[in-house]
């Protein structure tokens, strides 16, 4: 990929801004360009009287590649195919080895070895009838939040615009 930097140079009387190649060229403002993205245009500025144009030397980099869409190929689809297999033996042997771990920490525990945690309160689910008196304060919050920001709304508008005073002249 080849760089060049292209500066307009507009001729006396004339517009400051020009539009070339989908490039807007601004007077006396340099403007980065590249062979990948304007290949026409580093070679049309070259012979253009308006233009001071310097181009760099041709890097070594590839020209990145147009992104596939679509459907996959099928070697794509057997790589995620293995990968996912890949992912569930390595949970299964996590959860093996997790299982392993619960064994022993239960045997030190009756053992006497290691002291048991004593596990915190489980929250309870809230019966049926609570459950709906939360939904109505939920309802009845939102509500309130709804016309608190009306109200505020409103205290703004009449704070530009105060009652009794118009913006027109007679």
């Amino acid at each position: 990929m080849q760089k060049a930097t292209a500066t307009y140079v507009a001729p006396f009387g004339d517009s400051k801004m020009v539009e070339m190649g989908g490039v807007t060229f601004f007077d006396g403002k340099p403007v980065e360009l590249n062979s990948y993205e304007h290949p026409h245009l580093i070679q049309k500025l070259q012979g253009n009287q308006y233009f001071d144009i310097t181009v760099g030397k041709e890097d070594d980099q590839p020209v990145p590649g147009a992104k596939k869409r679509g459907r996959p190929t099928n070697a794509q689809i057997a790589e995620a195919k293995a990968a996912a297999e890949k992912a569930e033996a390595d949970a299964k042997e996590a959860a093996e080895k997790a299982k392993v771990a619960k064994a022993e920490s239960e045997a030190a525990v009756k053992a006497g070895s290691v002291k048991a945690d004593k596990p915190g309160p489980v929250p309870a689910e809230p019966k049926a009838d609570v459950k709906a008196g939360m939904s109505a304060a939920t309802a009845h919050d939102f509500e309130k939040d709804r016309q608190d920001e009306q109200a505020r709304r409103d205290a703004q508008a009449n704070s530009l615009h105060p009652p009794g005073k118009t913006d027109q002249t007679t």
